[in-house]
């Protein structure tokens, strides 16, 4: 039996648009109502409105929970922490104590070893000196045992705080737990990896703005605000977002060893600000490294990627950290469309791989529904780069006709000068 002719690309690439673009419609018997189909998300559905919904109850049932045992705890803490310090002050002192001590012994023995030796009007002199130092030395031993019972009825106060104190902080540990349980059912539902990796930066700002309104204390949500901002253009945004995420960690949670998402994020950013800031990137993208090395991170490895795909020099080690984060986490949208766009654009031939790059873009942008124009302008970018101009050409009409208006004047330039003469 004859084998059917191949479809030429043209009508390839224009049939799979108009499928995109169906997938999209409500099909009867094809999904459940309320479930997301291609080119749907899933928060947009009726289902994961209410999902959604039931998202932030529990967020704010847990956040009200926390504030009535932080509410509890405040007051020990207050008291427990300046008495904390008062111990250790108290301590201190003692141990200061003790080398004086020890020093007025020393003393007392030399005085006491020359009286032994002295003769005539020698003698009552160093008398006299004994005795001052001997009452230097039973006054410092009062003193020494006034402190040490403050130091002892201090410690038992303190025990008796830390044992208040114990279950409150057990009761917020599982909150926080309850709290990265709900941000896990928000992650899955709003999908903003997802969102980010087709390029709708916008999507990803609104979902991680609403949520914010309930989860208060979470540096992931500006994480995700500084990658977007960065893929916008805005730096000086994307540098605030990255330092909110770091202060909300250290300041407000009290987190004091370092996380090499923060750091990858951080370096990202003054990665790109470059001048005093890329020494400061270097150490920063280091220090993700060795952290991410010990606690494995998609995330870290994706960022420490995107960063290195900006320059050619580097496409050898963004591809390096795009592969490990999808070891990490395999089929991760974020690393799995840049490393398609490093092996579409890079001049390297040990990175570039066209006709792989092109394959997971077009899979990316028929998943979507074909209504992204950024991942469309990827894909664009690709088939340029494998000589496929009709199919570019063909895409680029739908790209366009999708991108805003404010947007298309700089994506006819970037187009023009991608493929001159079109």
């Amino acid at each position: 039996m004859a084998s059917a002719a191949p479809i030429p690309r043209r009508l390839a690439v224009a049939w799979l648009l108009m499928t995109c673009v169906s997938l999209s419609l409500p099909q009867a018997g094809v999904r459940a109502e309320g479930s997301a189909g291609r080119g749907e998300d899933r928060d947009t559905t009726s289902a994961g409105q209410a999902r959604l919904g039931d998202l932030v109850q529990r967020a704010r049932d847990v956040y009200r929970r926390r504030d009535s045992v932080d509410a509890q705890r405040r007051p020990l803490a207050l008291e427990r922490d300046p008495l904390a310090i008062r111990i250790t002050k108290l301590q201190g002192l003692g141990r200061e104590m003790v080398a004086t001590l020890a020093k007025l012994n020393r003393h007392a023995q030399m005085v006491n070893n020359n009286l032994q030796n002295a003769q005539g009007n020698d003698v009552f002199p160093l008398r006299r000196q004994l005795r001052a130092v001997q009452g230097e030395i039973e006054n410092l031993e009062l003193q020494m045992r006034a402190n040490n019972d403050l130091i002892d009825v201090g410690i038992a106060d303190l025990k008796t705080l830390d044992n208040q104190i114990a279950p409150l902080d057990k009761e917020l540990a599982r909150l926080w737990t309850d709290i990265e349980e709900v941000r896990e059912g928000w992650t899955d539902l709003r999908e903003p990896a997802e969102k980010f990796a087709r390029g709708d930066y916008e999507a990803v700002f609104e979902a991680v703005d609403d949520w914010q309104q309930t989860d208060l204390l979470w540096p992931g949500g500006y994480h995700w605000k500084a990658l977007c901002a960065y893929e916008l253009g805005d730096i000086t945004e994307a540098e605030t977002h990255a330092n909110k995420a770091e202060d909300l960690r250290t300041k407000e949670l009290g987190m004091t060893d370092p996380v090499s998402e923060s750091e990858a994020v951080l370096a990202l950013v003054h990665m790109k600000m470059g001048g005093k800031y890329a020494a400061r990137a270097k150490d920063r993208f280091s220090k993700a490294l060795r952290l991410s090395n010990k606690e494995p991170s998609w995330f870290t490895n994706f960022v420490m990627g995107r960063s290195y795909a900006e320059r050619e020099t580097d496409a050898t080690r963004a591809k390096v950290e795009l592969e490990r984060s999808l070891k990490v986490k395999p089929k991760n949208p974020c690393a799995t469309v840049w490393l398609a766009r490093l092996q579409t654009t890079a001049k390297k031939e040990t990175v570039r791989d066209v006709a792989a790059g092109t394959q997971t873009l077009e899979a990316m942008w028929t998943e979507s529904g074909g209504r992204s124009w950024r991942l469309g302008y990827f894909l664009v970018e690709a088939y340029v780069a494998a000589n496929r101009k009709a199919d570019a050409e063909t895409l680029w009409k739908t790209v366009l006709a999708l991108a805003p208006a404010g947007e298309q004047s700089g994506l006819r330039e970037r187009y023009a000068k991608l493929s001159p003469g079109s």
